[in-house]
């Protein structure tokens, strides 16, 4: 739980600079090369989901950024994302009706 917690607590880190330090906006463009393959590939997967090939690719690349942050196991910090960490782990911890649902399911394997 508290390795998972840390996880979590970067990753909020991470989504709280791109937010307030301008990462959010729209309009920043990407470019990239891709084999005809990939292309067909990629917009094949794009037509299933009704998405455009743009909304997909970001979706997917975004799904699996979020993967590799959320897989880290250490961490290095600057001292004032140490002293944020910190504070995260020190507040309180928010009532999440959610949370407490999931936590009170019997486990899949307990059925």
């Amino acid at each position: 739980m508290c390795i998972s917690f840390a996880i979590y607590c970067q990753y909020a880190i991470v989504v709280k600079q791109m937010i307030y330090g301008g990462f959010m906006k729209s309009g920043v463009q990407l470019n990239l090369r891709a084999r005809e393959s990939q292309r067909i590939l990629i917009d094949a997967a794009a037509e299933i989901l009704h998405k455009s090939r743009t909304d997909f690719i970001l979706e997917m690349a975004c799904k699996a950024a979020e993967d590799v942050i959320l897989d880290r196991r250490v961490f290095n910090f600057n001292d004032r994302q140490y002293e944020e960490f910190i504070e995260m782990l020190d507040a309180p911890v928010a009532d999440d009706p959610a949370i407490e649902k999931l936590l009170a399911r019997k486990p899949q394997w307990d059925v």
